[in-house]
């Protein structure tokens, strides 16, 4: 009994050692006076962020910093240097800091965060967590300012043996105090290049978790990054966040590109977020190594949309997949594809496309896999989605009529419509599309108020996806829900990949609007003269919300799981 309260006590007494809290009492950047002695203390006795990391670094196991700053409003740190690389378990916490309040809007935030670090712009990176650091967090803080490095928070695996792990990011403001002050609306608190830089063996980093109040609000520069994952960098979660956006997601803030993914990082999952950016929404370029591809998904966002249709895009495109001239080529990359309903991005108000697959400046290399499904896109500069290699001259795909480019997505072609008429309790359509003999491919429709000026759609609403299981006669039908006379349809094939590993998903095909027919394909290819679609009607607001009405009620969120 003896041997066993003293072991007890020898426990009780060496817990603080392993789980040290540390409570940040001042603004200053004063370091420790002994680090490793588990007390935070600098000059005057008091505890700074510099010296509680400083102490947290050199004691083994897990360690929290809490803040207790001198009351009045928000408060900021201004290290004059470099703040210590995170080398142990440290989870970094301002929600005690009095006044402090999370997120508690299901749309936007209406989160007050006490609790700044500024770099004033002065070249240096602001936290960053290196090897050693798994398992760490940093919730509620505002991070600003930080122009040097990779930015505000830099997740660095930089060791080739051990990944690190399970860094977590939630409800902070990073780039941005989420104020409608002049600095903050034009983006000149964000950091740079990149708001968070993930970078290396690093695995599951989780940037919100689709919580309210792990809901992050961040903001780039422009040029730079909101968000980016890197070299390599595996499991990676963006995930209902605000990013190039105001607190409301309605007004685009600063930010060149929301979230990119770059140098071989992959199975990078960006989900449910609000998107806006100056040039591109999410940018995934150069391709990794990895024979099973990038395994990238891009689910449930709105990209360049805000909550009520806010235009929050850019000149570019909502979604570019492209080598950007390296050897190394991105493919298999998922954009919307899943069963639910809130899968599909809403991609809207870009300068050119919705979503661009290009190929550029390399001969070599296909980029295959590349899945467009259940996505909502409409309102873009040019097509809704564009395949184009541009290693050729003139480029292949360039124009909406030509063949496909072989190198992207195995050069699937579109179906093609030949008539949308009205009988049978529904509207049948006819529509002509090839494949090999037993390959089965995602047919999907979409409905538009209008067609885009080349003739070819975009899709601004799912109506109905069917699995077609053999496309080797040609010629084709099916039906849909009851639609009104002068809807403009428009149709995708996505070859289904386990069966053909070198293909992806089409261009939108031609538009045709309901009650109308056009020729079957013949000598003219598809969007020249002799297809009876010139006079397309445009619908006003208020039968766009009846044929909203009338899709809604007819259950389209059961067909489509039951053809997924």
């Amino acid at each position: 009994m003896f041997h066993c309260l003293v072991l007890t006590c020898a426990l009780l007494l060496a817990a603080p050692a392993w789980a040290a809290t540390f409570i940040v009492d001042s603004p200053d950047d004063y370091a420790d006076a002994t680090p490793g002695d588990g007390i935070c203390a600098a000059a005057g006795g008091v505890c700074t962020l510099r010296a509680a990391i400083q102490e947290a670094n050199a004691l083994p196991g897990p360690d929290t910093i809490h803040f207790n700053l001198p009351s009045g409003g928000p408060r900021t740190i201004y290290p004059q240097s470099g703040l210590p690389d995170i080398t142990e378990t440290l989870t970094i916490d301002g929600t005690l800091q009095p006044g402090n309040q999370p997120n508690t809007l299901a749309q936007g935030t209406n989160a007050v965060l006490l609790v700044g670090i500024s770099g004033g712009d002065a070249g240096w990176a602001g936290l960053v967590f290196k090897p050693g650091s798994s398992h760490s967090t940093v919730r509620s803080l505002r991070i600003t300012h930080f122009t040097g490095g990779q930015g505000g928070i830099v997740i660095d695996g930089d060791n080739p043996g051990t990944p690190l792990e399970d860094i977590h990011i939630h409800g902070n403001f990073i780039g941005t105090y989420g104020s409608n002050d002049p600095n903050d609306v034009n983006g000149s608190l964000a950091n740079y290049p990149h708001g968070i830089y993930v970078t290396g063996n690093v695995r599951n980093v989780q940037i919100g978790d689709g919580t309210p109040a792990s809901r992050n609000l961040i903001v780039g520069r422009d040029p730079g990054s909101a968000v980016t994952a890197a070299f390599g960098a595996n499991d990676v979660r963006v995930y209902d966040n605000l990013i190039g956006t105001n607190r409301a997601g309605t007004q685009r803030v600063g930010t060149q590109v929301g979230v990119l993914i770059e140098e071989g990082a992959r199975t990078v999952d960006v989900l449910g977020n609000t998107i806006g950016a100056s040039h591109t929404g999410v940018l995934i370029r150069h391709g990794g190594t990895d024979s099973q591809g990038d395994a990238n998904r891009i689910q449930g966002n709105r990209i360049g949309i805000g909550p009520s249709g806010e235009n929050i895009a850019g000149t570019e495109d909502g979604i570019h997949i492209t080598n950007a001239a390296r050897p190394t080529m991105p493919f298999n990359n998922t954009i919307g594809g899943g069963t639910a309903q809130s899968d599909g991005n809403t991609i809207a108000h870009w300068g050119r496309n919705g979503v661009r697959v290009s190929r550029t400046n390399n001969p070599s290399g296909n980029m295959p896999l590349n899945v467009i499904l259940g996505n909502r896109i409409f309102g873009n500069g040019a097509l809704g989605i564009e395949l184009i290699d541009q290693t050729s001259n003139p480029p292949l795909g360039a124009n909406p009529q030509d063949p496909p480019p072989p190198a992207i997505n195995g050069g699937q072609a579109a179906p093609y419509m030949t008539s949308a008429l009205i009988g049978g309790g529904g509207v049948q359509v006819g529509y002509h599309f090839s494949g090999p003999p037993g390959q089965a491919y995602y047919i999907e429709v979409f409905s538009n108020t209008a067609c885009d000026a080349s003739g070819y759609g975009q899709g601004q609403n799912l109506v109905a996806r069917v699995i077609l299981a053999d496309a080797s006669a040609g010629q084709h039908t099916l039906s849909l829900p009851p639609l009104l006379p002068g809807v403009v349809l428009t149709m995708t094939a996505t070859a289904q990949s386990n069966d053909t590993p070198t293909q992806g998903t089409s261009e939108f095909s031609r538009c045709l609007a309901v009650g109308q027919t056009a020729n079957p394909p013949g000598p003219n290819p598809p969007g020249q003269p002799g297809a009876h679609i010139a006079a397309v009607p445009t619908l006003g607001h208020a039968a766009l919300a009846l044929l909203g009405a009338l899709v809604g009620g007819l259950g389209l969120r059961s067909q489509r799981r039951k053809h997924s």
